[in-house]
């Protein structure tokens, strides 16, 4: 039996509109050429927020996400910047070079002891170095013990979570 009388909101039905075809977008622009210290993009690129994936236009991303960054070219020239600074505030700085193999992304420095640790998925210190020296387990565990890293202690701890932090860690180390 079908209904002809008001609906559950009080209005009576209507039909219902017909789904709408989506337009298809425009094809992505050629990536550029490639450029000192970027690699270009060979194949479409794409993004999502809300589910929908569509083309972007390829970009620098400042989380190396979109393009492949060359670390010795981006990360060393930002090394040399800060050297520099610590030369004019009068820090001996001769001999030191920028060593992107020390540092990976996930490291966290330690303010108070001027360590570079490496902690397990409860926060627990697993591996450290002091400068570029590894800790052996016995130091690690007298310094630490059972000692959890709280990131959101910003003061003593500086957690390492993108490779723009490269440059400020190797320097740390040394």
């Amino acid at each position: 039996m079908a209904r002809s009388g008001p609906g559950i909101s009080g209005v009576a039905p209507s039909a219902s509109p017909q789904p709408q075809p989506r337009p298809q977008p425009e094809p992505p622009a050629p990536a550029p050429g490639p450029e000192e210290g970027v690699a270009a993009l060979t194949e479409e690129t794409f993004a999502t927020s809300t589910g929908v994936v569509e083309p972007v236009q390829p970009g620098a991303a400042e989380d190396y996400t979109l393009i492949h960054y060359d670390v010795n070219a981006w990360e060393g020239r930002a090394y040399e910047y800060g050297l520099e600074t610590l030369r004019q505030q009068g820090v001996p700085v001769d001999g030191l070079r920028f060593d992107p193999d020390l540092v990976i992304r996930g490291l966290i420095m330690d303010k108070d002891y001027g360590n570079l640790i490496k902690v397990d998925r409860f926060g627990l210190v697993k591996r450290a170095m002091h400068g570029t020296r590894m800790m052996s387990w016995q130091e690690i565990r007298e310094l630490y013990g059972r000692e959890v890293v709280n990131l959101r202690n910003e003061g003593r701890w500086v957690f390492l979570n993108t490779l723009f932090s490269v440059s400020e860690a190797v320097m740390y180390m040394q």
